[in-house]
C-alpha cells in the first residue's frame, strides 16, 4: 500500500488549480465588432449643414456594416462610400480624415469626417457624425435599426 507524500499532494493541489485556471488573467475572446454587422438602415436620419439652412432626411438610407477583424467594422452606404471605425465594447469611432462620396437629390457630395460615432444598443446604433460636405459643415445624426429601406439618399 502506497503512502501519499506532501510533495505528491502538493504537486496534485497545484495541477488541479492549474487546469481550473487554465484561462484565468488571459485576454477576452470577445468579438465586440459582431454587434455592428449585418444590413441596417436610418430610421429615423438627416444630414444639415450647420453653415446654412439645409436638411436632408436621409431616413431610409441602407448602410451595411462589415467585420474587417474582432476590433473593427467598415460602414458602407452605396459604392461609394465606405468609412472604416475602431470597435471599443458597444462605442465604433471613426478615425478623422476619411472620405467618401454620396448623392443626395441627386446631387454628388464629397464627405470629409471629422469625427463619426456608432453606439450599439440591441437592435439599433446610434449614430452622431460631423465633417465637411462640397459646400458646408454638415452634422448627421440618427438611428440605424436592423434591415433595409429605400430613401433620397444614394450611392
Amino acid at each position: 500500500m502506497s503512502h501519499l507524500t506532501p510533495a505528491m499532494i502538493f504537486r496534485a493541489t497545484l495541477l488541479t488549480a492549474l487546469l481550473a485556471c487554465a484561462g484565468c488573467g488571459s485576454s477576452s475572446s470577445s468579438d465586440d465588432a459582431k454587434k455592428f454587422t449585418g444590413a441596417w438602415s436610418f430610421n429615423p436620419g438627416t444630414a444639415a449643414c450647420t453653415t446654412g439652412a439645409i436638411s436632408v432626411p436621409i431616413t431610409g438610407l441602407p448602410v451595411t456594416i462589415t467585420e474587417t477583424d474582432s476590433m473593427h467594422i467598415a460602414l458602407s452606404a452605396g459604392s461609394t462610400c465606405t468609412i472604416n471605425f475602431s470597435v471599443a465594447g458597444a462605442t465604433a469611432t471613426a478615425a478623422s480624415g476619411q472620405s467618401c462620396t454620396l448623392t443626395f437629390a441627386g446631387v454628388p457630395q464629397t464627405i470629409m469626417i471629422s469625427s463619426w460615432t456608432l453606439m450599439t444598443s440591441g437592435d439599433q446604433i446610434t449614430n452622431t457624425a460631423s465633417g465637411t460636405a462640397t459646400l458646408c459643415t454638415l452634422n448627421v445624426t440618427g438611428t440605424l435599426v436592423k434591415g433595409t429601406a429605400d430613401a433620397g439618399a444614394s450611392d
